[in-house]
Protein backbone atom coordinates (compact mmCIF):
# COMPACT_ATOMS: atom_id res chain seq x y z
CA UNK A 1 0.00 0.00 0.00
CA UNK A 2 1.68 3.42 -0.52
CA UNK A 3 0.62 6.54 1.77
CA UNK A 4 0.49 9.80 0.58
CA UNK A 5 1.46 12.22 3.27
CA UNK A 6 1.15 15.90 3.49
CA UNK A 7 3.88 17.18 1.56
CA UNK A 8 3.39 15.10 -1.19
CA UNK A 9 5.62 12.37 0.35
CA UNK A 10 4.98 9.14 -0.28
CA UNK A 11 5.73 6.34 1.82
CA UNK A 12 5.62 2.14 1.48
CA UNK A 13 3.70 0.32 4.13
CA UNK A 14 2.09 -3.54 3.94
CA UNK A 15 0.50 -5.84 5.91
CA UNK A 16 2.78 -8.28 8.03
CA UNK A 17 0.92 -9.59 10.93
CA UNK A 18 2.93 -10.55 14.00
CA UNK A 19 4.86 -14.15 14.97
CA UNK A 20 5.24 -12.37 18.37
CA UNK A 21 2.77 -11.97 20.66
CA UNK A 22 2.13 -8.24 22.11
CA UNK A 23 -0.09 -8.09 25.03
CA UNK A 24 -2.53 -5.98 23.48
CA UNK A 25 -3.17 -4.58 19.80
CA UNK A 26 -2.83 -0.83 19.17
CA UNK A 27 -3.67 1.31 16.61
CA UNK A 28 -1.50 0.22 13.31
CA UNK A 29 -0.41 -3.61 14.79
CA UNK A 30 0.54 -5.63 12.19
CA UNK A 31 1.48 -3.01 9.49
CA UNK A 32 4.94 -2.31 8.78
CA UNK A 33 6.66 0.90 7.25
CA UNK A 34 9.91 0.80 5.47
CA UNK A 35 12.66 2.12 7.73
CA UNK A 36 14.14 4.51 5.20
CA UNK A 37 10.43 5.81 5.04
CA UNK A 38 10.22 6.42 8.91
CA UNK A 39 13.66 7.95 8.85
CA UNK A 40 12.34 10.60 6.25
CA UNK A 41 9.33 11.08 8.23
CA UNK A 42 11.22 11.81 11.57
CA UNK A 43 13.07 14.43 9.64
CA UNK A 44 10.55 16.25 8.49
CA UNK A 45 9.02 16.39 11.07
CA UNK A 46 12.00 17.62 13.19
CA UNK A 47 12.18 21.00 10.21
CA UNK A 48 8.55 21.57 10.80
CA UNK A 49 7.48 19.80 7.23
CA UNK A 50 4.37 17.89 8.73
CA UNK A 51 3.88 17.21 12.46
CA UNK A 52 3.38 14.18 13.87
CA UNK A 53 -0.27 14.12 14.46
CA UNK A 54 -0.75 14.48 10.99
CA UNK A 55 1.40 11.61 10.26
CA UNK A 56 -0.45 9.33 12.58
CA UNK A 57 -3.60 10.58 10.89
CA UNK A 58 -2.66 10.21 7.62
CA UNK A 59 -0.95 6.63 8.38
CA UNK A 60 -4.54 5.36 10.66
CA UNK A 61 -6.79 6.97 7.83
CA UNK A 62 -4.80 4.92 5.23
CA UNK A 63 -5.00 1.77 6.84
CA UNK A 64 -8.67 1.94 7.93
CA UNK A 65 -9.20 2.31 4.28
CA UNK A 66 -7.60 -1.15 3.71
CA UNK A 67 -9.65 -2.52 6.56
CA UNK A 68 -12.22 -4.98 6.32
CA UNK A 69 -15.59 -4.07 8.10
CA UNK A 70 -15.14 -7.35 9.58
CA UNK A 71 -11.89 -6.61 11.53
CA UNK A 72 -8.48 -5.32 10.85
CA UNK A 73 -7.85 -7.77 8.03
CA UNK A 74 -9.13 -10.71 6.30
CA UNK A 75 -8.02 -12.95 9.60
CA UNK A 76 -10.30 -11.23 11.34
CA UNK A 77 -13.05 -11.30 9.35
CA UNK A 78 -13.07 -15.20 9.34
CA UNK A 79 -13.09 -15.20 13.10
CA UNK A 80 -16.30 -13.05 13.72
CA UNK A 81 -18.71 -15.51 14.27
CA UNK A 82 -16.48 -17.24 16.63
CA UNK A 83 -15.83 -14.16 18.83
CA UNK A 84 -19.56 -13.92 19.00
CA UNK A 85 -20.22 -16.78 20.23
CA UNK A 86 -17.26 -16.81 23.00
CA UNK A 87 -18.83 -12.80 24.36
CA UNK A 88 -22.71 -14.39 24.31
CA UNK A 89 -20.95 -17.09 26.35
CA UNK A 90 -19.04 -15.30 28.48
CA UNK A 91 -22.08 -12.87 29.12
CA UNK A 92 -23.44 -16.04 30.22
CA UNK A 93 -21.28 -17.73 32.42
CA UNK A 94 -21.12 -14.34 34.09
CA UNK A 95 -24.63 -14.11 34.80
CA UNK A 96 -24.76 -17.87 35.89
CA UNK A 97 -21.30 -16.87 38.40
CA UNK A 98 -23.99 -14.06 40.23
CA UNK A 99 -26.64 -16.82 41.05
CA UNK A 100 -25.61 -19.73 42.73
CA UNK A 101 -28.83 -20.82 44.84
CA UNK A 102 -29.85 -21.57 40.78
CA UNK A 103 -26.07 -22.40 39.44
CA UNK A 104 -25.31 -24.60 42.53
CA UNK A 105 -21.71 -26.26 40.92
CA UNK A 106 -19.32 -25.61 39.17
CA UNK A 107 -17.00 -27.79 36.95
CA UNK A 108 -13.28 -26.71 36.35
CA UNK A 109 -11.36 -29.41 34.09
CA UNK A 110 -12.12 -32.05 35.68
CA UNK A 111 -12.93 -31.05 39.10
CA UNK A 112 -16.19 -30.36 40.43
CA UNK A 113 -16.76 -27.56 43.18
CA UNK A 114 -19.41 -25.80 44.74
CA UNK A 115 -19.95 -22.20 43.01
CA UNK A 116 -19.16 -20.31 46.09
CA UNK A 117 -15.92 -22.25 46.06
CA UNK A 118 -13.24 -20.05 46.89
CA UNK A 119 -10.83 -21.76 44.46
CA UNK A 120 -12.34 -21.08 41.18
CA UNK A 121 -11.43 -18.38 39.15
CA UNK A 122 -14.19 -15.66 38.96
CA UNK A 123 -15.56 -15.05 35.66
CA UNK A 124 -15.30 -11.47 36.86
CA UNK A 125 -11.82 -11.07 36.51
CA UNK A 126 -10.19 -9.54 33.12
CA UNK A 127 -8.92 -12.63 32.39
CA UNK A 128 -12.31 -14.48 31.34
CA UNK A 129 -13.21 -11.69 28.91
CA UNK A 130 -12.29 -13.01 25.23
CA UNK A 131 -10.98 -9.92 24.31
CA UNK A 132 -11.59 -7.74 21.22
CA UNK A 133 -12.16 -9.12 17.78
CA UNK A 134 -8.88 -8.46 16.98
CA UNK A 135 -7.17 -10.09 19.84
CA UNK A 136 -9.16 -13.47 19.54
CA UNK A 137 -8.52 -13.51 15.73
CA UNK A 138 -4.53 -13.03 16.02
CA UNK A 139 -4.27 -14.92 19.17
CA UNK A 140 -3.79 -12.46 21.28
CA UNK A 141 -6.21 -13.28 23.91
CA UNK A 142 -4.15 -16.55 25.37
CA UNK A 143 -5.09 -16.29 28.78
CA UNK A 144 -8.80 -16.97 27.96
CA UNK A 145 -9.80 -20.47 26.72
CA UNK A 146 -12.83 -22.99 26.84
CA UNK A 147 -11.54 -25.19 29.91
CA UNK A 148 -12.83 -22.42 33.03
CA UNK A 149 -15.07 -23.11 35.66
CA UNK A 150 -18.28 -23.84 33.96
CA UNK A 151 -21.25 -22.98 36.25
CA UNK A 152 -23.84 -25.36 35.67
CA UNK A 153 -27.15 -27.12 37.74
CA UNK A 154 -27.70 -29.55 39.82
CA UNK A 155 -28.66 -32.02 36.87
CA UNK A 156 -25.76 -30.61 34.79
CA UNK A 157 -23.47 -31.44 37.72
CA UNK A 158 -24.94 -35.08 37.72
CA UNK A 159 -25.05 -35.53 34.49
CA UNK A 160 -21.54 -34.41 33.88
CA UNK A 161 -20.43 -36.98 36.87
CA UNK A 162 -21.83 -39.91 34.59
CA UNK A 163 -20.36 -38.70 31.35
CA UNK A 164 -16.66 -38.68 33.21
CA UNK A 165 -17.11 -42.32 34.86
CA UNK A 166 -15.88 -45.02 33.21
CA UNK A 167 -16.22 -48.58 33.04
CA UNK A 168 -16.47 -50.78 35.98
CA UNK A 169 -16.82 -47.89 38.12
CA UNK A 170 -13.67 -45.88 37.17
CA UNK A 171 -13.90 -42.24 38.03
CA UNK A 172 -12.11 -39.48 35.48
CA UNK A 173 -13.11 -36.55 37.80
CA UNK A 174 -12.63 -35.13 41.21
CA UNK A 175 -14.46 -33.71 43.99
CA UNK A 176 -12.91 -30.41 45.26
CA UNK A 177 -11.05 -31.26 48.49
CA UNK A 178 -11.58 -27.53 49.63
CA UNK A 179 -15.23 -27.18 49.01
CA UNK A 180 -16.48 -30.95 49.36
CA UNK A 181 -19.58 -30.50 46.87
CA UNK A 182 -22.52 -32.03 48.90
CA UNK A 183 -24.22 -34.25 45.95
CA UNK A 184 -26.30 -37.79 46.87
CA UNK A 185 -24.95 -40.73 47.44
CA UNK A 186 -27.20 -42.82 45.25
CA UNK A 187 -25.31 -40.45 42.49
CA UNK A 188 -22.07 -40.82 43.52
CA UNK A 189 -22.40 -45.21 43.36
CA UNK A 190 -23.97 -44.39 39.71
CA UNK A 191 -21.10 -42.58 39.05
Amino acid sequence: MRVVLPGQRLIRAWWQGRSWRPKTLRAGSGWDVALEDVLDLLSRIEQGIVTATSVREHLLAAIAAQVPAGGCCPTCAQYIQQHQAALVLYEQQLARSTDPARWPYAIEDITLHRATCQRLPRWSDEAAYPGTLRDWAHGLNEVWHWGRAWRVTREQAQQWLVEHSGPRGRKNYQLCDHCAPDLPRALLRLA
